[in-house]
């Protein structure tokens, strides 16, 4: 009598592991999913602001505010350093962006303060300005894409 209450109570031990091992999991996987939209809602914000900092360094180049034309594209690199480590993470997919973030990062890094008052700013910022161009070109395609993607799932997505 004694084995036949053992054996229920292990049966009855296994099965409520079992139920909880499965709460588990399936918490685990909606935590996961939860912090998949949140990066996604990030991504999007970020690619929003890129294309914002690019017309902000358009217009101090074409205004020669060799100042307004630094503060945006230091903004450039902090955003597109961000934007690049996420899509590193959650879209391997965008290997093209990735790239193109990259590279415009090497060339925003490779501008220097003009080493003279009055020097030409449009010059100075013609190759940073192509590279940035090329990347929101891709931008602009990448954020439309996971608007719709995000908006079709309400934000809940896998």
């Amino acid at each position: 009598m004694a084995g036949l209450a053992l054996g229920a109570t292990g049966i009855a031990m296994a099965w409520q592991l079992r139920k909880t091992r499965s709460a588990v999991e399936a918490a685990s996987a909606a935590i996961r999913r939860a912090q998949r939209g949140s990066s996604r809602n990030q991504l999007l914000v970020l690619l929003e602001r890129l294309i914002n900092i690019e017309g902000e360094l358009r217009t101090a180049v074409s205004a020669k505010d060799e100042e307004a034309a630094g503060t945006a594209l230091r903004s450039w690199r902090l955003c597109a350093s961000e934007t690049h480590s996420i899509i590193h993470d959650l879209k391997p997919d965008w290997g093209d962006l990735f790239q193109l973030l990259g590279q415009s990062l090497r060339a925003s890094g490779a501008m220097r303060p003009a080493q003279r008052e009055g020097a030409d700013v449009p010059r100075r910022y013609t190759s940073v300005l192509v590279a940035i161009q090329h990347a929101t070109t891709e931008i602009s395609g990448r954020a439309t894409e996971l608007r719709a993607y995000t908006e079709g799932t309400d934000g809940n997505v896998s």
